[in-house]
């Protein structure tokens, strides 16, 4: 009975898009419809030509998109860029009221991922327990409630209060940990937190997964079937595969972008790009071409030089956080 009402729920997931699309779009588009359970929402004034029956296009320019959200929410706001459009998504069940009435959850998406079997893995961690689930911005789904929805405004975001957030032009990260997250962990709503999907770490070349997860010497990440995996060489002989709901891989990867999505099969997923796959679970051989090991001492270095590059971005992120911080007194 419980995994017949989990499959008769109505999922959408909402993504907005302005500037041009990644070359990879063909594999996102291509495990969209191997979800034919869950329904997509792009926002864009891109042409997007041939489109999965289970994705639909929303045709609104950007700066009538920013006219849409004063009159949605009924206040002045901050809308000068499209990276900004993230400090809006945990908004989306309102702003976006017109077109999801009929769901029962909706969620928001980065478009740097490679969906799993989304509705599949729900339905193993029972989502109709909680009004959250999933806890990042790359792809967080919520109980299409208007008490839920209106969840934005409660006390307990660490970046400042949704007024704040929404009026300055800063990009505060309001769809993640320090934002809607700690809202709903302030008022302990029910939030699904574990981590079922693949983040894939940007300090290396090789696909890692973030620090919080473990790695492995030999290992390498595919879609097949409508599912994404890791399989990997355990160290005492022998390979384990695992599944996720997503890969988020963090990075610009060269893909065919005139690549019919029709086309696409079974695939790797490396931090060259995509190849395609023969049927079976990967090999060593496999494991270390797709995802070649360098070496810890490699890794080790490639650490350093990532932080030491970036020591900008952190000490700004600091001063972000003492802004917001003062703003809460």
């Amino acid at each position: 009975m419980y995994k017949d009402s989990i499959r008769k729920l109505k999922i959408v997931i909402i993504g907005f898009y302005y500037g041009k699309f990644p070359d990879w779009m063909p594999y996102w588009l291509k495990s969209c419809a191997d979800n034919p359970s869950v329904d997509f929402i792009i926002v864009t004034d891109i042409d997007m030509g041939n489109l999965p029956d289970n994705v639909k296009k929303i045709d609104i320019s950007f700066d009538k998109l920013q006219i849409m959200f004063k009159k949605k929410l009924k206040m002045e706001i901050s809308l000068d860029k499209p990276y900004k459009l993230c400090d809006y998504r945990p908004l989306y069940g309102i702003l976006l009221d017109d077109y999801i009435k009929s769901y029962d959850y909706w969620g928001h998406c980065d478009f740097d991922l490679v969906w799993g079997n989304i509705k599949g893995m729900a339905e193993k961690y029972h989502i109709e327990r909680y009004d959250k689930f999933l806890p990042l911005g790359h792809l967080s789904l919520y109980r299409n409630t208007d008490k839920v929805n209106g969840y934005y405004r409660l006390n307990g975001s660490k970046c400042g209060d949704y007024k704040t957030v929404l009026s300055k032009s800063d990009n505060f990260a309001f769809d993640e940990t320090d934002g809607i997250y700690s809202i709903y962990e302030y008022n302990n709503l029910p939030m699904f937190k574990k981590r079922i999907f693949a983040e894939i770490k940007t300090f290396h070349k090789r696909f890692r997964l973030k620090t919080c997860d473990r790695n492995y010497k030999h290992q390498v990440f595919y879609y097949a079937n409508g599912k994404v995996f890791r399989a990997y060489n355990l160290a005492g002989g022998g390979t384990k595969v695992e599944e996720y709901i997503y890969i988020h891989f963090r990075r610009k990867l060269p893909a065919d972008k005139k690549r019919n999505w029709q086309d696409i099969q079974e695939f790797y997923i490396t931090p060259e790009g995509f190849f395609d796959k023969k049927p079976g679970i990967p090999s060593l051989d496999e494991m270390e071409k797709y995802n070649h090991n360098p070496g810890a001492v490699k890794e080790f270095f490639e650490t350093v030089y990532f932080c030491l590059k970036n020591i900008t971005k952190v000490k700004s992120k600091i001063q972000n956080e003492i802004v917001a911080l003062k703003g809460r007194r």
